[in-house]
């Protein structure tokens, strides 16, 4: 319907193509922006999918059972800038996995099984604003993992397994100003790793496993750091909101 279409009901497995017709002679190459996949099962992204429609802006493939992502899936999506993978059975972010959209604005992998990315997976994605990675299985994060994503204003991270926030980790990603670990078990920030986010307003580290933290070098207006063991707290004259109970 209009610039969107649905795709209902595929089943596919690693070795599958698909074929996708119009129901009339009209051409809708051109004229679809966005495709959803529903109530399907896919081993991975259908690349022929951006193949059929080399505009397509908005890709969404939520709860499709995919277990695997590769470069090649996306190799046609030069317009893509919004990918929505949510509850899916992914494990691993190979290296480059979206170079080939370097459009894109926002990455939502949330609530996958994600244990693994390798350290190039965000190359290319310089463009890149908000990106999910909540309700994964994250333990660790290379400190160069985010290099390359220096116009991201968004980061969530909630919901994984990490213990330590090394201190460059965020450090290229200059324009952030949200970044969420919340739900973790981190007990180390490493030196002043948000110190040099100049733009930081909001930062979520609530039930982690931490004994302080300075945020004096911030302009940080908002902290929300509840259910965690601190001894002490310094804070800074921007602060409007303070969330720290427990």
């Amino acid at each position: 319907k209009g610039t969107k279409c649905t795709l209902d009901n595929i089943k596919s497995d690693s070795s599958t193509r698909f074929v996708i017709r119009t129901s009339n002679s009209k051409d809708y190459s051109t004229q679809i922006l966005e495709v959803e996949v529903t109530n399907s099962n896919l081993f991975d992204m259908p690349s022929e999918i951006f193949t059929n429609f080399p505009y397509l802006k908005r890709m969404t493939a939520n709860k499709c059972g995919i277990v695997d992502i590769h470069k090649n899936n996306f190799h046609y999506g030069i317009n893509l800038n919004e990918l929505r993978l949510r509850s899916n059975k992914l494990t691993k972010l190979p290296n480059s996995i979206l170079s080939s959209s370097p459009l894109l604005q926002t990455l939502d992998l949330s609530s996958n099984q994600i244990n693994e990315i390798d350290i190039n997976a965000f190359a290319g994605l310089e463009s890149l604003e908000f990106l999910a990675l909540t309700d994964n299985q994250l333990v660790s994060l290379d400190e160069n993992l985010f290099r390359h994503l220096r116009n991201l204003l968004s980061i969530r991270l909630d919901s994984n397994k990490l213990q330590v926030i090394e201190e460059k980790l965020f450090e290229s990603s200059v324009n952030l100003t949200e970044i969420r670990v919340d739900s973790n078990e981190v007990a180390i920030i490493k030196g002043d790793a948000f110190g040099k986010l100049q733009r930081l307003k909001y930062l979520y580290l609530g039930s982690n496993r931490l004994l302080s933290i300075n945020i004096q070098a911030t302009k940080l207006e908002r902290l929300w750091i509840p259910y965690n063991k601190l001894s002490h707290l310094d804070v800074n004259r921007h602060l409007k909101l303070l969330y720290a109970p427990y």
